[in-house]
């Protein structure tokens, strides 16, 4: 990394500090009421399941795990998608194509932010979530966090794809709504060990940390290898994708229009 990119980064960083500092309470009331869900969710999974469990002890853990997953992905499919929504309705994404720094390298630097504070929201999440269920999950962290940021990845080539789509129709409200339900149910799949559903993008890294959490998976070099490959194949054609709407919305004069 460079020094313009650097630069890029830190500002950005003190950006999103700024941000933070003004909303506080918004993650704060959101973490809360996530936390409320997965507790009326947990237990309600523990009420209705056949003798009070979810096939034994290890699918709660897996059912925690994937709940905090589902965190990690919302946080890497939104860092681009919600961030060039907000700045088409506004009427800044054209100033922002003024920069000398390439639209996407900034877009690209405030989705790997969101990513990292993503992580941390989920890190806070399991903490409570461990508290209020009395169950302490024990994971290899530095894997889980590993494999959940490079599972993210993929997410963030959908979100370029949707954010390129944004640049030419500037409502895609619904569609991203229904794409967080879609997340959802990604990290439910039993997409591993690897299968059909394995192809869809996150689910392959969300269902590996649920078995390591099981007992049933161990973070492996071939586990990282299919991880990484299925997200360089969506950023891959998450970029090729944005490039073209891109292109597109100059073409026909799109980018200062709200």
């Amino acid at each position: 990394m460079n020094a313009v990119a650097l630069r890029l980064f830190a500002n950005e960083a003190y950006l999103y500090s700024v941000e933070l500092r003004r909303h506080f309470s918004e993650p704060l009331i959101g973490l809360a009421v996530v936390s409320l869900l997965f507790l009326g969710f947990y237990y309600g999974v523990v009420h209705f399941a056949a003798g009070g469990k979810l096939g034994g002890e290890h699918d709660l853990d897996a059912l925690l795990v994937g709940y905090i997953s589902w965190g990690v992905a919302g946080a890497g499919y939104n860092a681009v998608a919600k961030h060039i929504s907000e700045e088409a309705k506004t009427g800044t994404l054209e100033q922002l194509y003024l920069s000398p720094h390439r639209f996407r390298s900034i877009m690209i630097c405030r989705a790997l932010l969101h990513m990292f504070s993503g992580l941390w929201s989920a890190a806070a999440l399991g903490a409570i979530a461990m508290v209020l269920t009395h169950r302490l999950v024990r994971l290899p962290l530095a894997h889980t966090a590993a494999l959940l940021l490079l599972g993210a990845l993929s997410l963030l080539g959908v979100g370029l794809i949707i954010g390129g789509a944004t640049l030419v129709n500037k409502r895609m409200t619904t569609f991203a709504a229904l794409f967080n339900l879609f997340l959802l149910a990604a990290v439910s799949l039993p997409a591993y060990p690897w299968n059909g559903f394995a192809w869809l993008p996150f689910a392959y890294a969300a269902a590996a940390v649920r078995a390591i959490a099981a007992g049933r998976a161990a973070p492996t070099g071939a586990l990282y290898a299919a991880v990484a490959a299925s997200s360089l194949a969506y950023l891959v054609v998450g970029i090729v994708v944005y490039g073209a709407f891109e292109r597109w919305a100059k073409a026909r004069n799109l980018l200062g229009q709200y």
